[in-house]
């Protein structure tokens, strides 16, 4: 987990380009600048929180094929699955657990 004190500008790029859905971007920033998939930033939101959110689908499968851990939660507790479930977004749901290790999960 990333020092949220320390949150980089790079990171912050990250984050501004899943909030945009520009996955072209987000690969960009991930494979050529060394973007932090685990980031957090100042309320705790981590990428794969930011595109489940987002209701972006593919944008969460391009983070969780980068390392991104997908039961990272926010200063409020809020995690992806809570997201997806919120979004009605079954397919993202079963693809959060299919990719949580169960006692990882921060609810």
């Amino acid at each position: 987990m990333t020092d949220r004190n320390q949150f980089r500008l790079i990171d912050r790029s990250l984050h501004e380009a899943i909030m945009d859905g520009n996955r072209r971007q987000a690969q960009l920033i991930i494979e050529k600048h060394d973007g932090d998939v685990n980031s957090q930033d100042q309320y705790g939101a981590s990428p794969a929180l930011l595109a489940a959110k987002r209701n972006d689908f593919e944008m969460l499968q391009l983070l969780v094929e980068k390392g991104a851990d997908v039961t990272l939660s926010d200063y409020m507790g809020f995690t992806a699955m809570q997201w997806a479930q919120e979004n009605r977004n079954e397919k993202m749901a079963d693809f959060i657990e299919e990719h949580s290790n169960p006692a990882q999960m921060r609810m």
